[in-house]
Formats: structure tokens, sequence, C-alpha cells
């Protein structure tokens, strides 16, 4: 129609198109450069597009733990206190090695310096040097008082064992811990001499140019000796509470270890013979009837000439100790002038040197070393206040033991 030919096929061509539905046509893809456009337009209106999450999604740390943040720190706080703690214990434990090492290295110095002064004063040099006396004593008192403040705690533990009232009515019982052995088994130390009587010591007859000791140096040397002891056992803190009550029982139920330890200083220190300084509030204790059976003069004397007293003597001292302590002295125990007339009724022969052999290859019967004697009666004692004692047995054992053999 309407122009022949071309106007049919126009028609047909019309007729044979089909009509698509819109929901079945696929979208259409921008172009990249169109893609690339648009986010970068995104980002500068910031508003970027939300990533893709891939795998699982990420837990809560705190449902995890089961822990807040406040608990959490309270931990981390703990954590850093108890490393604190650690490294200050550590520094803690060097600082005490330390000073524990810095103790004995000064407890070895007084040793030193106090076993010097007691050489210095047997030599007889300060009888010529006054003044030396005085140079002397002062040192010695300033080594004191450094090792006390050193040895305060050991002083306090043992003043807490020791220290008691002045009445004797008043003390308590001693405890059964501190309850001493019987007096013989201090012939077993006499193996272990004390530190004062070191083999070279003045105190004793080693070096001695005379042959034949008289009873009445003997006695002078074991006086001195017996001091000595007896200040080296109260100075020295490794010696414990126990066995100082074994030898100082009596006196220290009166006073402290301190006024005890002074009272032998100043015997040491006199230069004199020890037991004859006057110390107030120092007794004798009568033990044993110690200081009634060699009398040295004619007729019994008064107290204090027999013993240059003038404090008190107690005749029963053992009446505020148990029945075992009290069963301990039992027997005759001799004081310094007991022992001295029991060794001149005996009539020993105190030889400083090994005597010369009789036919038969043996020493010659009653010598007796002195040196070896004192040691072992230093040992055995024990203090009753103004002189040591010693159970009349236990001297017996002591002079067989002392034998040349």
């Amino acid at each position: 129609m309407y122009g022949g030919y071309g106007g049919i096929q126009i028609a047909n061509l019309v007729e044979e198109q089909h009509i698509v539905p819109v929901e079945q046509l696929a979208p259409l893809e921008l172009p990249t450069q169109k893609r690339r456009s648009t986010q970068e337009h995104n980002h500068e209106t910031g508003t970027a597009a939300a990533p893709k999450k891939r795998g699982r999604p990420r837990k809560n740390e705190n449902a995890l733990t089961g822990e807040r943040p406040e608990e959490r720190r309270r931990a981390q706080i703990r954590l850093a206190q108890r490393a604190y703690r650690d490294r200050k214990e550590a520094a803690l434990s060097k600082h005490e090695a330390r000073i524990a090492e810095l103790e004995t290295a000064m407890k070895k110095m007084n040793a030193t310096v106090f076993a010097f002064g007691d050489h210095l004063a047997r030599s007889g040099v300060m009888t010529s040097h006054p003044n030396l006396r005085t140079y002397l004593h002062d040192t010695l008192q300033t080594c004191k008082s450094l090792i006390d403040k050193v040895c305060v705690s050991d002083d306090e533990d043992n003043n807490t064992t020791t220290t008691t009232t002045t009445k004797p009515s008043q003390l308590p019982t001693p405890p059964h811990a501190h309850r001493a052995p019987s007096p013989r088994t201090y012939l077993t130390l006499s193996n272990r001499p004390a530190t004062p009587l070191s083999p070279d010591s003045p105190m004793l007859f080693n070096n001695a140019s005379m042959t034949i000791v008289d009873i009445t140096s003997f006695m002078t040397q074991l006086r001195i000796a017996c001091v000595a002891h007896a200040y080296h056992l109260l100075r020295n803190p490794s010696v414990k509470p126990a066995d100082l009550h074994t030898k100082f029982r009596f006196l220290l139920s009166i006073i402290s270890r301190e006024e005890l330890t002074a009272y032998f200083e100043t015997m040491i220190n006199s230069g004199t013979d020890p037991f004859r300084i006057e110390y107030d509030g120092i007794p004798f204790f009568r033990v044993g009837g110690a200081g009634t059976h060699y009398l040295p003069y004619p007729s019994p004397p008064e107290p204090s000439e027999l013993y240059n007293y003038q404090n008190e003597i107690r005749n029963d001292p053992l009446a505020v100790f148990p029945v075992d302590v009290q069963d301990q002295f039992e027997g005759r125990w001799f004081d310094l002038n007991d022992l001295e007339g029991f060794l001149q009724e005996q009539g020993v022969s105190l030889l400083a040197h090994p005597p010369a052999l009789s036919d038969g290859g043996f020493f010659k019967l009653g010598s007796i070393d002195p040196s070896a004697l004192i040691r072992i009666l230093v040992n055995m004692c024990i203090c009753l206040g103004r002189s040591p004692g010693w159970k009349r047995a236990d001297v017996e054992q002591a002079v067989k033991l002392a034998l040349w053999q």
C-alpha cells in the first residue's frame, strides 16, 4: 500500500519482530570508566560502600575471656606488683648476705684486737708504759661498743632467756630445756681447747724456760685463764644460751649478760690478780662447801678476809633451782683456794716439759703437764661468782688426765 512494493516490505518486518518482556532483559553494565568515576564520586562525598565480609564473623574478646576491661586492668596491675616484689626480695637477699659477711669480718677483727690486747697485757709492757694501758682500754671499749651494735639481735635473744629479776625468791624455775648435764661431762671438752688457750698462749707453760712450775705460779695462770675463757664465751655470739646457762647459772640468775661481760672485762683490764678486784653486785655462791675445805689460815677467817670480798656469800644458792639441778651439785666442791690446797696436799709435780724417763722407760709417777691441766680445769669449771668452781671428783680425774705419759 501507499507506495507500492516498498510499503509491503516494511509491514512484513514489523510482523516478524517478537516483543520481549522487561523482566527478562539483562542488566546493563556500565563501562569500566563509568564504574571508576562512580567510586571516586563516593569517596569524595564520604559515602563509601561497605566492604564485603568474608569467613566467620570475629567473636567478641570480652565474651571469649569473660573479663571486663577493668578486671583485665587489675590483673595486669597484680602481675606488675608481683614482679616488683620478686625483684625487691632478690635485692634484699643480696643485701642480707652482704651484711652477714660484714658481721663475720667485724667479729673476726674484734676477736683479733682482744687477743692482741690480752697478749699485750700479759707481756708486762704496760708496766713501763702506763699510758699504754689507757690507750688499750679505750681501744677495747671502742671495739666492744661497735661489736655490740653488730650483735644487738643476738644479745636480745640471749637476754630473753637469761635476764631475770634480782631477787632469788622471785626467780622462775629454770626450764627443762636448759637443764645442764653433770659437770663431769666437761671432761670431754678437754680435747677442744678454747680460743684464749691456743698453744702459744702466755697463759700456758709451753714456752716456759723453767722446767718445774710452782703451784703458786700455776694458780695465778689458772685464774687468768679462767677469766679469759669466761670473757671469750660471753663475747662470742655463736655460743648457745644453754651453754652459757651451764657455765654461769648462778650469776645469770641475778644479773644480765651485759653486766656479767662488763665484770669479766674489768678483771681482764686490771693487770693484777683478777679475783682481788672489788666489784659490787657479785657474790660468792657456796656450793658443796666450796671455800671451806682447805683454809689457808690457822683458824677459820672471816669470809671477807678469806676471799678478799666485800660482797655477800650465798650459802644456799641452789634453793631456787629444781631438784634435778640440785642433784648435779652434790658432793664436795672446790674454789680456787681449795684447789690450791688440794694440789699441795697431793704433792703433785708440775713440769713444763716432759721429765726424763726412768729405768723402766716410763715417766716419773706424779709428773703433771701444767698446760694440759689448765686446759682441762678451765673447760670443766663453772662460775661461782667471785671464783670458779670444780667438783672434787672432777679435779681428781683432771689430774689423772694431765699426767705426762
